[in-house]
């Protein structure tokens, strides 16, 4: 049985409830890498505030919301749909049945279709 952290499974529904609501379904990942940055006390959040400071982690903040209303790419799918996958394909790829924040973080940086990995190499920080 897959276990959804509290805060991860209430940052997707906000970020899921925002994009069908906006009406853009696009760039998903990086909609919820910007909700993890900004929820006060991820465990993803408290990660990268030891190797970042936080006036750098408030710029690629910007820079990923910048980047969401200039571009027009990445996945097109239903956001209820995607997250769900995406919580399955978390899963799978990861081996684990707890999944927090921080294997989404994970996720995201090692994807190199994300504005968000992108962003974060300018920054030096980089998934292994």
């Amino acid at each position: 049985m897959i276990r959804v952290s509290k805060i991860l499974e209430s940052i997707i529904a906000q970020v899921t409830f925002d994009t069908m609501h906006s009406g853009k379904n696009y760039m998903l990942k990086d909609q919820l890498m910007l909700a993890i940055l900004r929820y006060d006390g991820t465990f993803a959040q408290n990660i990268l505030r030891e190797s970042i400071d936080d006036w750098q982690l408030f710029q690629i903040a910007l820079r990923i919301e910048n980047s969401l209303e200039s571009r027009v790419k990445g996945e097109v799918d239903i956001p209820e749909i995607f997250f769900q996958n995406y919580i399955h394909n978390l899963h799978n790829s990861q081996n684990t049945e707890n999944i927090s924040t921080l294997n989404a973080l994970i996720d995201i940086l090692a994807d190199d279709n994300t504005a968000s990995s992108e962003i974060f190499k300018m920054y030096g920080v980089k998934v292994a």
